[in-house]
């Protein structure tokens, strides 16, 4: 049970990485894989991202109390890329945490 619950971590890891809004958090992986089945305007905006020059690292949030999520406001840019850094919640329901990542993305966007 354990070999395919780490398969599974696996595969979606190696998915995330296709994509320009990634995570090396196993909860926020499967966000963001929940996130792109389920929802067209969710999809829309990791393809916005995917056609653009920014890259978002997502992690779940340990600072900041007060906020459920949060888009950091110091931009790296190198390469020709730029790279954004969005902490969330992880714990409460999966419908509540897609639509907050969602609403951190479309800062992103």
């Amino acid at each position: 049970m354990v070999t395919m619950v780490m398969l599974a971590v696996a595969l979606i890891a190696q998915d995330a990485f296709l994509h320009h809004v990634r995570s090396t958090d196993p909860r926020i992986l499967s966000l963001i894989e929940s996130g792109l089945r389920r929802s067209e305007t969710f999809r829309h905006l990791v393809a916005t991202l995917d056609d653009s020059d920014v890259f978002v690292y997502v992690e779940p949030k340990l600072t900041r109390q007060a906020l459920k999520g949060y888009l950091a406001h110091n931009i790296v840019a190198n390469g020709g890329y730029r790279y954004l850094r969005i902490a969330v919640e992880t714990h409460g329901s999966e419908r509540r945490l897609v639509a907050l990542l969602a609403h951190e993305l479309q800062h992103a966007v």
